[in-house]
């Protein structure tokens, strides 16, 4: 058996903020202020149609759903993504929801990519219409569109709005192959919803201000070894009006793995918060009525000083031998009063 002694580990925030980390043991504790994602090495390529099949993606992972850009939290009609990788490319695919009165995106409603291999030099940008325009650029200080590598796409209007894949290859992004498994990226995804109204939703949040997108708000992107599990995460925070939790599931991959999971769901308590503007040079204080955002405060007073704004409502843990190929489902619910989670 492969020992990877994988741990995983899901934070529900305040006001459906959620946040999925996970890091191989011995790694740095986890800092819960850039989501990571783990992509797993696909043994197939997805097949680019834009139809997101389940037995095409079901290896690969899946990131918890898009957040709200000012306030941290989920939208209310969710975008959801998947990644993985072949030895040629990048894989991802994504899922945008649409209100029932609005269901059909303009042309002009897009979604778009931010990669960055490593933490230097330039990213690399990819978006896509949902007439399918595509437009891409390399960007160091501003973005290029003169750049063209190739990139494959397709995409298709659903039941419930608009889906569709990509594939970026390594050597478009000047590299000669997959990177060494453990390596990390940043990687961010935009969902532009310009219909019915205007909105945007973020894999990450992207701070208060400073350059946009700044690179270091970024999400991580850890590339797996063959034999390492997929994570997806399915569902976090209240699940209807008398219960809350979170649904994992994991997809084992080339080989066997030992793995622990960890998720927790807090409760926003009664209390005043204090929230640091470094911007302005002075404090403001929140009322717990407002719309808080969890994010801010992991900067100011990192996750001990956060969580003092959140009562534990429950938390599992569980270790288990995850088998190659086999997928299991780790629901977790637990009674639970109205509130923000």
């Amino acid at each position: 058996m492969t020992n990877s002694n994988r741990k995983v580990s899901i934070l529900r925030g305040a006001l459906g903020v959620a946040v999925l980390s996970a890091a191989l043991a011995g790694a740095a504790v986890p800092e819960h202020r850039h989501p990571l994602i783990t992509a797993p090495w696909l043994a197939q390529a997805p097949h680019m149609d834009g139809r997101i099949e389940k037995a095409e993606w079901l290896p690969a992972a899946q990131g918890l759903p898009l957040i709200d850009r000012n306030t941290a939290r989920l939208t209310e009609d969710l975008t959801v993504y998947w990644v993985g990788y072949t030895e040629d490319a990048l894989h991802l695919a994504f899922r945008v929801n649409r209100p029932l009165y609005a269901l059909a995106p303009s042309p002009a409603d897009r979604i778009e990519f931010f990669v960055q291999p490593g933490e230097q030099g330039p990213d690399y940008w990819f978006c896509l219409n949902a007439d399918g325009v595509t437009r891409e650029g390399i960007r160091h200080q501003t973005t290029d569109q003169g750049w063209g590598p190739p990139w494959r796409h397709a995409l298709q209007a659903t039941a419930t709005g608009w889906e569709g894949e990509l594939s970026i290859p390594f050597a478009s992004l000047g590299l000669a192959g997959a990177p060494t498994p453990g390596a990390v990226w940043r990687l961010l995804i935009v969902d532009q919803r310009l219909t019915p109204a205007g909105e945007q939703a973020f894999s990450s949040w992207l701070g208060d201000g400073g350059a946009w997108p700044a690179k270091q708000h970024m999400g991580r992107l850890r590339f797996g070894a063959p034999a390492e599990p997929a994570i997806r995460a399915l569902e976090a925070g209240p699940v209807n009006p008398a219960e809350a939790g979170v649904m994992l599931e994991t997809i084992g991959g080339a080989g066997s793995a030992a793995l622990r999971l960890e998720a927790g769901v807090y409760r926003a308590t009664g209390t005043a918060t204090h929230v640091q503007d470094s911007g302005a040079g002075g404090d403001i204080w929140i009322p717990v009525t407002a719309e808080l955002n969890f994010f801010q405060l992991l900067e100011t007073g990192g996750l001990a000083g956060a969580l003092e704004y959140y009562e534990p409502v429950e938390e599992w843990a569980v270790d288990l031998d995850q088998e190659a190929g086999v997928a299991r489902r780790f629901p977790w619910l637990t009674s639970a009063v109205p509130g923000n989670y």
